[in-house]
């Protein structure tokens, strides 16, 4: 279960980048303390509650595979904040009521991920791994022109999963559609790093096997 604490001020609105349009914030936590770290909170639409489940789910399976996300948490936003919220020109038409939302914590010191930075600089076994757990939650949103990660210290934190985990057939369903090709290599150019994967697995290939 993640901690929920609860909203205190805005610090920076509609970031770029982001559909969600999501919002930098200062937070409080049970005892009405101010946090010393500000958050990242997801704004979404009322349509598009479910987002929020898929982010949480995304972060804690993050981390199950041992990769690195901005720490999760569940931001309490009341009528007072949404207020100040729908003020701002971004979101003055929105559809959103006060309830319970996404946020991660804001780290400082990160760089985007772009295609200038050489894949030769990130450790391969990582970048495999985020590839594995993609393709697990059938993320198809993490590609080149929008990698969904950021790098602090040439390590790699996963960010951004509402598009995943849309499970709406059975399994056998998703193997006769071959959803995972489509996942990984037709869209919007594939994943961000199967071609990069896929020449180091030419030189280096890559077996397991177990013992029965």
């Amino acid at each position: 279960m993640l901690p929920i604490f609860k909203a205190f001020a805005f610090q920076e609105f509609a970031l770029k980048g982001g559909s969600s349009q999501p919002c930098i914030m200062s937070v409080k936590d049970e005892n009405g303390n101010l946090l010393k770290d500000d958050y990242v909170i997801k704004i979404y639409r009322d349509t598009n509650l479910n987002n929020t489940s898929k982010e949480v789910y995304g972060s804690v399976l993050a981390k199950h595979f041992g990769l690195k996300t901005p720490e999760p948490i569940l931001i309490e936003m009341d009528n007072t904040m949404l207020n100040i919220l729908k003020q701002h020109e971004k979101y003055k038409n929105w559809n959103v009521t006060e309830g319970v939302f996404f946020a991660s914590k804001y780290l400082t010191g990160v760089q985007s991920f772009t295609d200038t930075l050489p894949f030769k600089y990130l450790d391969e076994w990582e970048m495999g791994n985020v590839f594995a757990f993609d393709v697990f939650i059938m993320n198809k949103d993490r590609q080149l022109k929008k990698p969904n990660v950021i790098i602090k210290n040439q390590d790699i934190y996963v960010i951004d999963h509402e598009l995943s985990l849309g499970v709406s057939k059975t399994f056998q369903g998703y193997l006769v559609q071959n959803y995972w090709d489509y996942t990984i290599k037709e869209n919007r150019g594939g994943h961000l790093f199967r071609q990069y994967l896929w020449k180091i697995g030419k030189k280096n290939r890559i077996t397991f096997s177990r013992k029965i």
